[in-house]
């Protein structure tokens, strides 16, 4: 299990779930999108309260966690807290044909 798309597999159903959710298409799409790309290489700057603290190698598989990562740490800006993005669109529950938009601004 050391493929990064296995680690996605994981995270999926894990962050869908741990929201109280079954839905199989959000747990679909998690799998499939690749977390990794709009944070670019790592070490991951993760947001831990009070600053940040490096991820400890440019593992991509180490983004697959229900954490804030720092696009712009100085700046204050982050990508998604997944388990909030997750609860969002389940609370919305798009159906086949809408879609839902994540924009990274700086």
């Amino acid at each position: 299990m050391d493929k990064v798309q296995d680690h996605r597999n994981f995270y999926a159903p894990f962050i869908v779930k741990s929201v109280d959710s079954s839905n199989e298409r959000l747990i679909a799409a998690f799998a499939r999108v690749p977390r990794e790309q709009p944070v670019g290489p790592g070490p991951q700057p993760v947001f831990v309260g009070s600053g940040h603290l490096s991820t400890i190698s440019d593992d991509p598989r180490l983004v697959y966690h229900d954490v804030l990562i720092g696009l712009d740490p100085e700046r204050k800006i982050n990508n998604d807290q997944p388990s909030l993005h997750t609860r969002c669109i389940a609370a919305v529950d798009p159906q086949p044909g809408e879609s839902v938009v994540h924009e990274i601004s700086s």
